[in-house]
C-alpha cells in the first residue's frame, strides 16, 4: 500500500541570511518563513513595466514543492521551480534541469545536469541539489504529503528513510556536481515522469544544514521568480528570471480566492476556475469560445467486496455496471460538470486506451440478461456503502435508484464516517459494492493502474491478476514505454481488467478554465493545472 506522510508545516524564526544580499527573509501569515531572491534594480524597474498575466487561484497552504497538492500550488511551482524532467504538451518526458539521462536496466539511472544550471539567486544547481530536495521529501519530520512519490519512483533507501530506519537515500549518488545516479529497488521505466513531478524540485544550500528552516525557501531554479513580497493572503507576483525580450515577456499575478464561485465571479482576471454548475451554460453561451476543458487524472468508482456472493461473479460486477446511465447521472447530479467514465485509465493520460471499459456503456437489456444468466444476484437486497462529509451521498443514491429500477432490487444505503469507512474496506468487512475514488500521481496511465491493479498489496482490496502483474513488469522494464510495445501491454492489462471487472469507474471530473480575451495558447496538465509556461498573453 502507498505510505502518504501527514503534511505538517514547521514555523522557523527570522535569523540572519546564510548568504548576505542574495535574499531577503518574508514572515507570513501562519508562521512560515519565506526566502525571496532580491532582484537587480533594474531587473525590477523593467519587470514592473510588463504586462500582466491575471490568474485566479484558491488561496494555497503552502508553496513547498514538497507540499504542493492543488491546482494552485502546482502551477506556481511549475514556474519557480524546475525538476531533473519536464513533460510536453502531451505529457511525455523532457529535459529538464536534466539535459539528459541514460540507464541499461531501468534500475540505475544517471542525470546530467546543465552545468549552467543556476538557482535565482546565483547559486549553482547541483547533484546535491536534487539529493537534498529528496532527503527533504523522505525526512519523516518534514510530513510532506508528498512523500509517498518516492515510494512510487522506488527509490533504493527513500522507505527506510521515511520510515527512520536510515537518515540517508543510499540510492541517491552525487558523482559530480552536474551527474545524478539514481537506483532503484526494481526497474522503472516510468522514473522520468514521476521526476518531472514539483515535489522533486531541487532545493538550494538555504535549505541545508541541521539549523536550515524545515520551510519554504522561495529560491528556485524555474522560469519565474517572486517580485513582490506576499501577504500570504490575497496576491503574489512573480516575474520572468530572465527578461529576455519585454516585448514578449509578461508577469503573473495570482489573485487568490477562497472558493471556485467567488474566483470565477472576478471578472478582472485572465484565467478563472468554472464552477461545475456554470460549465452547461458557458458551453452554450456567447463566451463558449473563452472556456477551455481537460480531461482528468482521476474518475469515481464502485468497489466491491471481491470474495463475498454475489459479487463474486464478474458477470454481476458487470450486470452493475451497465445498468448505470452515467450520462443521465452526470447531467442530474453534477449538471455536467463532470464526465462519464469510460475506462480503467483517465483518458488522455498517456498510455491510455481510448473507450477502454467495454462494459461502461448504458444497456440495461444486457445486465438484466447477464444477472439472469448467472442465476440472479441471490439476495434480497443490496448493500451500498459511502463515507460521509464529502458530498458523496447525491451520487450514490442516484447509482442505487438506477440499480433498484433496471433490476427491481431493494438497494440499502450505508453511510459511514471517514475512518471507520476505510478501515472496514481494508479489513474486508463490507458487505456489498462501496464508493472510492483515486487520480494519477504522474502523467502515465500505469500511475493508476499500477496503484489500482498490480501487485498483492494493490488498492482494490481482494484483487490480483497473474497476468496483469507480469504485463505491469514488463512495460517497466521496456526502453521505450510510451511506445508500441508499451501501448500495447497497457491494452493487454485493459482486456483483462474488462474480463474481471474488479471495480465499475463512474465518472471524473472536468476541468475547465474561463479565459479573457488577451490570452491565448492555455493548456491544461492531467492534473488540472495550467501550463502557463506556453500560454501567450496580448497587451
Amino acid at each position: 500500500m502507498i505510505l502518504s506522510a501527514i503534511g505538517v508545516m514547521i514555523a522557523a524564526s527570522c535569523g540572519p541570511d546564510p548568504a548576505e544580499g542574495a535574499a531577503s527573509r518574508l514572515a507570513v501569515t501562519g508562521g512560515e518563513v519565506f526566502t525571496v531572491p532580491t532582484l537587480p534594480m533594474e531587473t525590477h524597474r523593467v519587470a514592473h513595466q510588463l504586462p500582466v498575466l491575471r490568474v485566479g487561484g484558491l488561496t494555497p497552504s503552502s508553496l513547498d514543492p514538497a507540499f504542493a497538492r492543488s491546482e494552485t500550488e502546482l502551477e506556481i511551482a511549475s514556474l519557480v521551480f524546475e525538476p531533473l524532467v519536464g513533460l510536453d504538451s502531451r505529457g511525455r518526458p523532457v529535459p529538464g534541469a536534466a539535459v539528459e539521462w541514460e540507464t541499461t536496466d531501468n534500475v540505475e539511472w544517471t542525470f546530467h545536469l546543465d552545468p549552467a544550471g543556476s538557482f535565482h539567486n546565483g547559486e549553482l544547481v547541483s547533484a546535491d541539489s536534487f539529493i537534498a530536495a529528496m532527503e527533504f521529501l523522505a525526512d519523516p519530520d518534514t510530513a510532506a504529503p508528498n512523500a509517498y512519490l518516492g515510494l512510487e519512483a522506488g527509490i533504493l533507501g527513500f522507505e527506510e528513510m521515511l520510515r527512520r530506519e536510515a537518515d540517508e537515500i543510499v540510492g541517491l549518488v552525487g558523482v559530480d556536481e552536474s551527474t545524478l545516479q539514481v537506483t532503484l529497488t526494481e526497474p522503472n521505466a516510468l522514473l522520468p515522469s514521476i521526476l518531472a513531478h514539483q515535489a522533486f524540485a531541487p532545493r538550494s544550500s538555504l535549505a541545508l544544514g541541521e539549523d536550515a528552516p524545515k520551510s519554504m525557501q522561495l529560491i528556485g531554479n524555474g522560469s519565474y521568480v517572486m517580485l513582490d513580497r506576499w501577504d500570504g493572503v490575497t496576491t503574489i507576483s512573480l516575474t520572468p528570471s530572465t527578461i529576455v525580450d519585454p516585448a514578449t515577456s509578461h508577469r503573473v499575478q495570482y489573485v487568490f480566492h477562497d472558493s471556485v464561485e467567488l474566483m470565477y465571479a472576478n471578472k478582472t482576471l485572465d484565467i478563472a476556475h468554472v464552477p461545475a454548475e456554470k460549465m452547461a451554460v458557458l458551453r452554450s453561451g456567447p463566451l463558449a469560445d473563452r472556456l477551455i476543458e481537460g480531461s482528468s487524472g482521476s474518475y469515481s468508482y464502485i468497489g466491491f467486496p471481491l470474495d463475498q456472493a454475489p459479487f463474486d461473479d464478474p458477470d454481476i460486477r458487470r450486470a452493475l455496471s451497465l445498468a448505470i446511465d452515467r450520462e443521465q447521472l452526470v447531467a442530474d447530479v453534477f449538471n455536467s460538470g463532470y464526465a462519464p467514465a469510460r475506462g480503467f485509465a483517465p483518458a488522455d493520460s498517456p498510455g491510455s486506451v481510448d473507450l477502454d471499459c467495454e462494459f461502461c456503456g448504458h444497456n440495461e437489456v444486457k445486465a438484466r440478461r447477464l444477472v439472469e444468466e448467472a442465476g440472479g444476484f441471490g439476495v434480497e437486497e443490496i448493500e451500498l456503502a459511502f463515507n460521509t462529509g464529502n458530498g458523496h451521498e447525491e451520487w450514490v443514491q442516484a447509482v442505487g435508484a438506477q440499480w433498484a429500477q433496471v433490476f427491481g432490487i431493494e438497494v440499502h444505503f450505508k453511510p459511514e464516517g471517514l475512518a471507520p469507512y476505510f478501515e472496514a474496506i481494508e479489513a474486508g468487512e463490507v458487505a456489498g459494492p462501496y464508493r472510492m475514488k483515486w487520480s494519477v500521481d504522474y502523467a502515465h496511465a500505469m500511475s493508476l493502474l499500477d496503484s489500482l491493479f498490480v501487485g498483492e498489496e494493490n488498492a482494490t482490496v481482494g484483487y490480483q491478476s497473474t497476468a496483469i502483474d507480469q504485463a505491469a513488469a514488463e512495460l517497466h522494464s521496456l526502453n521505450d514505454p510510451y511506445g508500441v510495445e508499451g501501448s500495447g501491454l497497457v491494452s493487454g492489462i485493459v482486456k483483462r481488467l474488462n474480463q474481471d471487472m474488479p471495480i465499475i469507474p463512474v465518472f471524473a471530473p472536468v476541468h475547465a478554465r474561463r479565459l479573457s480575451g488577451r490570452v491565448s495558447e492555455v493548456q491544461l496538465n492531467l492534473d488540472g493545472s495550467v501550463r502557463l509556461e506556453d500560454a501567450i498573453l496580448s497587451r
